[in-house]
């Protein structure tokens, strides 16, 4: 039988857990269970088939696109001049003026390259180093049509711009030494704006790592959606692959693609401007070249509001709709003039047969004029006549025999009826050397 004591021990004992348990429930409050993060290996596998799908992805729009595209060298000629080691060390950079771009195949043998006005002066050549034909070029929108070999005559099926829905995951195709290269780009989202250069909105991808312009850009399926051009601001913009394709078109046709220049220089409408010829908005004639379009049609003075029914407000949104007009073309300006608002057309002037480039095929030479100097040699190959004689890509033609500051024309027709002994060329090389330069009459292209 349980003594008395040992009751008391027992209870004390008791006493003591209870205490114990509350205490360390006071001490200890149980806290809520938090849901466990997924495991890292889960996160790793995850990440790793999202990246594997991309890649899929990357994979089949190369197989798609590799044969319409191709790269092409352009260099600027800057690299043609003599150079010693000061000049390398200071500027490393800028030893090669080459710069490799991707050329998209519009159709049989001819392809389209964006992001550069080149040639002028420069040469451009395949991955194979041959000498590619310049067709036309745009430089407004820095176009360029090439004639190029091997095509095959399929072209990239184009997406429209606006059935881009950002975001989403887009195949850029860069041009390098190596070739085609070709990446996957982000673009989480985008801004569509006018531009008077194009004639169709154009895409803002500004905060995008679309590297150089010229990178030729794809949907994940393989459709062409367009080329990274740069703004005036420096950033970067979709151009859209109608548009671009459109422009390849019109460069195609004899005539087209040209700037054209009315002889005007305009200034920003100031305030100060404004209250002085009693005009809100618009852009002031500030000269008027006698021998150009505009001559005694518009005057110094004269407030510019409006190009082809479009308001103007800066100089280079209205000189740029000018330049758009095809050459025989009329454009329609809205000017103010003392006060009284009318109604001028201008005709865009048709490109001279002296300013335009002269290409003699049968030497693989063209020339380009530089007025009241000479002309530039812009293509020269070094297999050639004329490029063994020593004429480089770059060279300043100022004479040639008794003729100075021959234009394209004349100094094309001055190499063809060249008799024994030949022809005796001055060139300007490196801005301010002249050299004389011997053609003989057997190297000269008939």
């Amino acid at each position: 039988m349980m003594t008395r004591e040992t009751r008391l021990l027992l209870a004390t004992i008791a006493v003591s857990l209870v205490v114990v348990l509350v205490l360390s429930t006071l001490r200890f409050p149980e806290t809520p269970r938090i849901s466990e993060a997924p495991p890292a290996p889960l996160e790793r596998l995850a990440a790793s088939a999202a990246y594997e799908q991309l890649a899929r992805s990357v994979e089949r729009v190369t197989r798609r696109v590799t044969t319409d595209l191709l790269v092409v060298r352009i260099d600027s000629g800057e690299g043609h001049g003599a150079k010693r080691l000061s000049d390398v060390l200071r500027s490393p950079v800028a030893a090669d003026a080459a710069r490799y771009f991707p050329a998209l195949r519009v159709d049989e043998g001819r392809a389209v390259v964006t992001g550069t006005a080149a040639p002028g002066p420069a040469s451009v050549t395949d991955q194979q180093g041959r000498d590619v034909r310049v067709i036309a070029i745009d430089p407004v929108r820095r176009v360029v049509l090439l004639a190029v070999p091997g095509a095959s005559g399929i072209p990239a099926t184009p997406l429209t711009v606006s059935a881009l829905q950002p975001p989403t995951y887009v195949v850029v195709a860069e041009g390098t030494a190596a070739g085609i290269a070709f990446r996957p780009v982000f673009i989480g989202s985008a801004d569509r704006f006018s531009d008077p250069r194009w004639t169709r909105p154009l895409l803002a991808v500004s905060g995008t790592p679309l590297t150089s312009p010229g990178a030729l850009v794809f949907s994940l399926e393989g459709q062409f959606v367009g080329a990274a051009i740069v703004q005036p601001n420096d950033t970067l913009a979709i151009a859209g692959a109608t548009e671009l394709i459109s422009v390849a078109a019109e460069l195609g046709t004899p005539g087209m693609g040209a700037a054209s220049d009315f002889g005007i220089s305009l200034q920003p409408m100031t305030p100060e401007l404004s209250r002085a010829l009693a005009v809100p908005s618009g852009v002031v004639v500030a000269s008027v070249e006698a021998s150009g379009p505009a001559f005694q049609i518009l005057e110094v003075t004269d407030v510019i509001t409006g190009v082809n029914g479009t308001a103007v407000h800066t100089p280079d949104d209205a000189l740029v709709r000018l330049a758009r007009t095809p050459p025989g073309d009329v454009a329609l300006l809205a000017i103010v003039r003392n006060q009284v608002s009318m109604s001028v057309a201008l005709t865009a002037p048709s490109p001279s047969t002296e300013e335009t480039v002269t290409t003699l095929a049968t030497d693989a030479l063209a020339f380009e004029r530089v007025p009241g100097a000479g002309s530039i040699v812009t293509t020269v190959s070094p297999q050639s006549a004329l490029g063994r004689a020593g004429v480089r890509v770059g060279d300043l033609v100022v004479r040639a025999g008794d003729l100075t500051a021959p234009t394209p024309l004349q100094l094309a027709t001055a190499l063809r009826d060249a008799s024994t002994p030949g022809l005796l060329l001055i060139v300007r090389r490196d801005g301010d050397r002249d050299r004389v330069i011997a053609i003989p009459a057997a190297a000269t292209p008939r």
